[in-house]
């Protein structure tokens, strides 16, 4: 379970009920959990991107890096990371 956080500016933070911080890595596009959003945990600021009416989303990674920065839940190997487009169906996600 997450929290979401509003860090300001259309800015937002995911807080995992453990206590770190949902951060994404714009160099390698890994996705791993940071102390807190400021820096250098660039990665751990996100915009939400509003799919297509539905009320699903997409995850934008503001790192200092321009890519990969999508969100992308790999459902083959079951992994989370980044990716450059927004073509990759994981990049999709519904929120409950």
């Amino acid at each position: 379970m997450w929290h979401v956080a509003d860090l300001g500016n259309g800015e937002f933070g995911f807080k995992n009920y453990q206590g770190g911080w949902l951060d994404g890595n714009t160099v390698n596009g890994t996705v791993s959990l940071a102390p807190h959003t400021n820096s250098p945990y660039t990665g751990a600021r996100w915009r939400v991107h509003y799919f297509d009416g539905s009320g699903r989303m997409r995850f934008e990674c503001l790192g200092n890096v321009a890519e990969p920065h999508w969100l992308d839940g790999n459902t083959i190997n079951g992994r989370i990371g980044l990716q450059s487009s927004t073509e990759h169906s994981g990049t999709v996600w519904d929120i409950w």
